[in-house]
């Protein structure tokens, strides 16, 4: 038995259907990070790519961005306090949201969509936290190296990297009643009640947003959320490895320092 989760777009009214216990596809889970990541050049569809089926189906990479995600539970009884006040989600329980949202489809996007160009995995890319205005970035996310055997800052991937930024997304926004994730985490309840559970996401390169994390005083929380990350790896025993800490800052290129500030995870 257990609790099955799916991925959805509040404000779109769709979801991915149910795609197994949380535990089942949480390392995995890479390819949904599209759905809220902004392509760097426009999109261009691959040679065997079905272009009626594209033209006729309303997600793409980079189509959630912006609007309120969560990763529900179908355990859920309640909606995340607060978030959905102004929607006419406030009035339907998680269950009929379940029953009613359009099922989109979940093939790999690669499939239909040339992403390496879109996608460059030698840039830094940032998950954003609209609601909140804290950010994480891909390069400050150590991730295993080649033989399994430690975490290095050094094989940045971009987004794709594992740990990486897909982790830390469901990580922070699974929604349920039930604190059941099919994981060995001991803080199951902290996942199961994601802090960012139903709040407006987005994954942008870094350098197009720069600007904007400064001027609006956005709060860079990569340890912080890196740090989490590995608990959770190492205790659902996926790996042993250390944590290292993050190099001096090398380069304004590379990396964007917010002024410090208190743990905003959790507003």
């Amino acid at each position: 038995m257990g609790q099955y989760f799916m991925f959805a777009n509040l404000d779109a009214h769709q979801s991915t259907g149910y795609l197994g216990k949380l535990g089942e596809f949480f390392y995995d889970a890479i390819d949904f990070l599209y759905l809220i990541a902004v392509p760097a050049c426009p999109l261009e569809r691959t040679g065997w790519s079905n272009s009626k089926a594209l033209d006729n189906h309303p997600v793409y990479p980079g189509s959630w961005a912006g609007d309120r995600i969560i990763c529900l539970g179908d355990y859920a009884e309640t909606w995340p306090e607060g978030k959905l006040d102004d929607s006419n989600l406030s009035e339907e329980t998680p269950g009929e949201f379940t029953e009613s949202a359009t099922e989109i489809r979940t093939r790999d996007f690669s499939y239909d969509w040339k992403l390496k160009e879109a996608y460059p995995s030698d840039r830094v890319w940032v998950l954003r936290n609209l609601t909140k205005k804290v950010y994480v970035r891909s390069n400050g996310v150590p991730t295993i190296n080649e033989d399994d055997s430690e975490l290095t800052y050094d094989e940045h991937k971009g987004f794709a990297g594992k740990p990486g930024l897909s982790h830390i997304l469901f990580s922070r926004i699974s929604w349920s009643d039930d604190f059941s994730i099919s994981m060995a985490y001991d803080k199951d309840e902290d996942i199961a009640r994601g802090a960012w559970a139903a709040d407006r996401l987005d994954v942008r390169l870094l350098d197009e947003v720069e600007q904007e994390l400064i001027t609006d005083g956005w709060i860079d929380i990569t340890q912080v959320e890196a740090r989490r990350l590995h608990d959770i790896f190492v205790q659902d025993h996926y790996f042993e490895c250390d944590f290292p800490e993050e190099p001096g800052m090398a380069s304004s290129n590379d990396v964007l320092v917010a002024p410090a500030s208190k743990d905003h995870t959790d507003e």
